[in-house]
């Protein structure tokens, strides 16, 4: 049997909210009752989470903040290599290619461009797009 209110715990670390700010982690896991094994989890997870990893699985940016940004979303495209820099995380020319595209306009005409990036390996080769035709099919294969 299980106790179905919700259990509040607590982890965190202060040389990361220094470094990085304070940021909040709600789990839902219903099937955790016991204190003792959310703050298991809890401490797991600030392990995990409380220094920034250096790797980027997706990106999502503002594109119709200025004519910049939208010229270069508009172009971007399947396979397209993105390299990134930024400072607080430590990345410098992190280069990866994208495998996953995501265009939406909001109700009040904010354009976001949301997509996943892929680091290459250097046994595989540069990605290439089967397109469509190919396929016979309105989908795409990245390989």
């Amino acid at each position: 049997m299980r106790s179905r209110e919700p259990v509040t715990v607590i982890a965190q670390d202060a040389t990361s909210i220094a470094a990085y700010q304070k940021r909040k982690l709600s789990l839902q896991a219903p099937l955790i009752s016991d204190p003792q094994q959310a703050q298991e989890i809890a401490d797991y997870l600030l392990g995990y989470y409380k220094d920034p990893l250096n790797e980027v699985q997706g990106i999502a940016i503002l594109a119709n903040k200025d004519a910049t940004w939208m010229a270069a979303v508009r172009d971007l495209e399947l396979c397209d290599r993105v390299v990134i820099t930024e400072t607080q995380v430590g990345l410098s020319a992190w280069a990866g290619y994208i495998y996953a595209l995501t265009h939406t306009i909001d109700h009040r005409y904010n354009h976001k461009l949301s997509f996943n990036l892929e680091e290459a390996y250097p046994l595989a080769g540069t990605p290439f797009r089967l397109d469509t035709s190919a396929l016979n099919s309105g989908h795409v294969l990245i390989y």
